[in-house]
């Protein structure tokens, strides 16, 4: 067994070099934070710091010291230590003096606890190592009070004796431990595993992971290496490697990073023998850790919950595609093969496959509020982390989910791989499949089963993602919203209050007897049943069809994974419900057309008239001119500028020129053209510094264009280098808009599939404000999908198109609903000559 002796005098330390925070997130200190802070370090003199720097120092808090020692010795004039936490000018002054103290050797990894008592450590749980704890519970307990009260016999402490704050148990104890009410603080000396083989370690670790990750007041972990009292280098590694993986679990996760510098002194007597045999004291240091070190620390980064790639192996799903929000979705009843991709991909070896399951089915963001539990009777946890369960083997890098079958297939399926080779394993990123079936809002709700109840989910912030987007799971309201965002109809995050703001009542008091009229397209859209302060809503109307009775079928979230529940079993303890639904009425429509190409021929522009009354938005691809001609090439749009004002008696009333045939005339044809579209009455977007007004009256709605193509010239806009400009212009245009609509040029020419730059393109309009953002190019039509609740259409087809040219049979039309405040009530994609409705 490892051990570590410790001296009882004053000892020197040195302040940790510095500190990196590893995600953008507000400070751990903030009152009511939703993530929980992960700390790593040398040794536990970082702990004393990191402490000091997070956590209320005047509130009480139990530590959960996991130590192969209890690093229980007294500080000299602790008492001064507590008043210097205290008696400062500020957070940052008191960072100062404690980076003053470790570099006095105030304290060391050995007596770091006992000048944190009695606040903010009301109490300590030391769990010790099994063969320690096979010795007597008590005797270790005593041993450690003999060392965190030996200075009390010549010193006096305010606090008197902290004897009664300190208890020991083993592992099983800790497993079974209440941890009541007070928020708890874990410590993880990694020397507690120290001359476990590798199988043990991680068995060992794996139990008291679930555990601490089960505590529903955690307030936050701290890992120390503790390198002196390790076997060798290597031993060091494996044990990082082992805590920083189980971080990597963890999505409301914070993570810090100690840097100690090699010299910080280190007085205990296993220091002292090292120096006695002529050997250094060894630190771990993070700058010089191996790849497998490395490529963890950059997984850490990730900041917005998501699970990030740690070795740049891909997984992607056969015959499937991604999307833009990074998921894969599939049909429920179909096979579902996992595959190897991407340039770190290894062509050999063995890849063992593991689906990440929730760890916690309720989770509590906000334990201090103590409403969670009213929620989640069976219990709740404050992480949100996900358990790895192993599927099998594989040695070609592909996979055949084991999925179940039936209505259990439905929802996220979270997978990643481990693959093994010479150089030793690598973990690809996760992969997120969401099985689903059905249609509209139901199918959505389906893709989102099987993840964990997160109560104040709603309240999470990342960099960019808020609430569910965050991947962390949902609460009985926001599982409904991201239904509906996932459909592309945008509403806020909120509770079942703020939710009924947006919807419309179709009934209130009801109850099953009453058999309240339902429409089938209502149950589509959604179709809530507002019980107060618990929302649900009905997944399938059962014969007799057409009224709400208690063998219909209902979908809710609750203290536990989404469940398909009766009517009548839902109705029993909340017999009386409202029914609300999406509001039908709009404030506008606008319909959003595909390429336009114009050639010397009168158009035949029929297809308008399914639009007529509406405000419509095409791209023209070429230029209307009478003097310009077209440049040399085979694909050169030029016609007359007379189809410009047929355009707009059409019509018409925006046009986007940004993209790869506005210069087909050149310069001058494409200034004629604009001309001539401005006489036309047709308003334009595309070109620097101009943004198009598709409605003035309320809700007013703007446009504005880009082309991912390069253009040299500067005349219209162009991504990525006009980047500042467009997002100056959508900024601009939100001060006096309602709605900002993007119209991107990109794509791949007739490919049905979706390419990486526009799902870029796509998120980067939207994170900057976009309501909507509208693709044209690939000359067929791509998938309409949603993020963050903003619609995407990546391609619309061809609108108007010379019948002898590719493709020209392939379009669709995307129809608008926006509500009074310039939110989209709804998108649809409709066939090229569907009725106006």
């Amino acid at each position: 067994m490892c051990s570590r002796h410790v001296r009882t005098r004053v000892l020197s330390w040195r302040a940790l070099a510095a500190t990196l925070l590893l995600t953008c997130v507000p400070d751990a200190r903030s009152a009511g934070s939703l993530r929980i802070p992960f700390f790593f370090s040398d040794n536990h003199a970082g702990t004393f710091e990191w402490i000091a720097q997070t956590f209320p120092l005047d509130k009480p808090h139990v530590l959960v010291l996991v130590d192969a020692h209890s690093d229980a010795t007294a500080v000299d004039h602790s008492d001064a230590v507590r008043r210097g936490l205290r008696d400062v000018g500020g957070v940052a002054a008191r960072d100062a003096r404690v980076r003053e103290w470790r570099q006095a050797g105030r304290v060391q990894a050995f007596n770091w606890i006992e000048p944190l008592m009695p606040l903010p450590v009301s109490q300590v749980l030391w769990v010790a190592r099994a063969e320690q704890a096979v010795a007597g519970k008590g005797k270790l307990r005593m041993e450690a009070v003999e060392a965190l009260d030996a200075r009390l016999e010549f010193e006096a402490r305010a606090a008197g004796s902290l004897a009664a704050l300190w208890k020991v148990e083993d592992l099983a104890g800790f497993e079974e431990w209440d941890a009541g009410e007070t928020p708890v603080i874990v410590s993880i000396d990694l020397d507690f595993f120290c001359g476990m083989r590798e199988a043990e370690a991680m068995s060992v670790f794996g139990r008291l992971w679930t555990a601490i990750m089960r505590l529903p007041r955690l307030a936050g972990v701290s890992f120390a290496v503790s390198r002196p009292w390790l076997e060798d280098a290597e031993e060091a590694e494996r044990l990082l490697v082992l805590a920083m993986d189980a971080v990597l679990t963890v999505e409301n996760r914070t993570v810090s990073i100690g840097s100690d510098e090699p010299d910080l002194p280190d007085d205990s007597l296993k220091a002292a023998d090292l120096r006695r045999q002529r050997a250094g004291v060894p630190r771990f240091d993070w700058n010089n850790a191996g790849p497998a070190i490395s490529s963890r620390l950059t997984a850490l980064r990730a900041a917005g919950g998501k699970p990030a790639s740690l070795e740049s192996i891909r997984l992607v799903v056969d015959r499937a595609a991604v999307g833009i929000d990074g998921t894969w979705r599939v049909d429920a009843g179909r096979p579902v093969v996992v595959r190897l991709a991407g340039d770190g991909a290894p062509s050999g070896g063995r890849t063992r496959w593991y689906f990440l399951e929730p760890g916690n089915e309720a989770v509590d963001l906000l334990p201090e509020a103590g409403f969670g539990k009213n929620f989640a009777p069976r219990g709740t946890a404050r992480a949100v982390w996900n358990r790895r369960i192993f599927l099998g083997e594989s040695g070609d890098g592909a996979f055949l989910l084991p999925l179940p079958d039936g209505e259990a297939a439905l929802g996220r399926w979270r997978v990643q791989a481990e693959v093994l080779t010479d150089s030793g394993r690598k973990w690809s990123d996760v992969l997120e499949v969401r099985v689903q079936t059905g249609e509209g809002f139901r199918r959505s709700l389906a893709g989102q089963f099987r993840s964990p109840y997160v109560f104040g989910i709603g309240l999470a912030r990342g960099q960019i993602l808020t609430g569910p987007d965050l991947g962390w799971g949902y609460d009985c309201a926001n599982f409904l919203i991201a239904g509906w965002r996932d459909q592309g109809v945008w509403m806020p995050w909120g509770d079942p209050g703020k939710l009924r703001k947006n919807l419309e009542t179709v009934g209130e008091n009801l109850g099953p007897a009453d058999r309240p009229a339902i429409r089938e397209q209502d149950v589509t859209r959604g179709l809530v049943m507002d019980f107060g302060p618990h929302v649900a809503a009905v997944w399938e109307d059962r014969a007799p069809k057409g009224t709400l009775g208690a063998e219909d079928v209902a979908v809710h979230h609750l203290g536990g994974l989404p469940e398909l529940i009766s009517v009548g079993e839902l109705t029993r303890e909340r017999p009386r419900f409202a029914l609300r639904r999406l509001p039908e009425t709009r404030a506008a429509r606008v319909w959003f057309g595909g390429d336009v190409v114009l050639d010397k021929r009168a158009p035949e522009l029929e297809v308008f008239e399914t639009a007529a009354g509406d405000p419509i938005v095409i791209n023209l691809e070429g230029v209307g001119a009478e003097i310009a001609e077209a440049l040399p090439g085979r694909y050169r749009f030029v016609f007359p500028a007379r189809h410009l004002s047929a355009l707009r008696a059409a019509g018409v009333t925006a046009i986007s020129v940004a993209n790869n045939h506005s210069l087909d005339g050149g310069l001058d044809g494409l200034r004629e053209s604009l001309e001539s579209a401005g006489r036309a009455g047709l308003k334009v977007a595309g070109i620097p510094g101009q943004t198009a007004v598709l409605r003035a009256a309320e809700p007013k709605i703007a446009l504005v264009a880009a082309s991912l193509f390069p253009e040299q010239t500067g005349a219209i806009v162009s991504l990525p280098r006009d980047a500042d400009l467009l997002e100056k212009q959508i900024r601009s245009a939100q001060e006096d808009a309602a709605a900002v609509v993007a119209m991107l040029h990109g794509g791949d020419e007739y490919s049905s599939e979706v390419n990486d730059a526009q799902r870029e393109w796509a998120r980067w309009c939207i994170d900057r404000g976009a309501a909507l953002v509208v693709f044209a190019h690939p000359h067929v039509v791509q998938p309409l999908e949603s993020y963050r609740g903003r619609p995407v259409a990546f391609s619309l087809g061809n609108l108007v198109y010379p019948p002898e040219l590719r493709g020209a049979d392939s379009g669709a039309w995307l129809r608008v609903d926006f509500s009074e405040q310039g939110n989209v009530m709804a998108a649809d994609l409709v066939p090229l000559g569907g009725e106006n409705r």
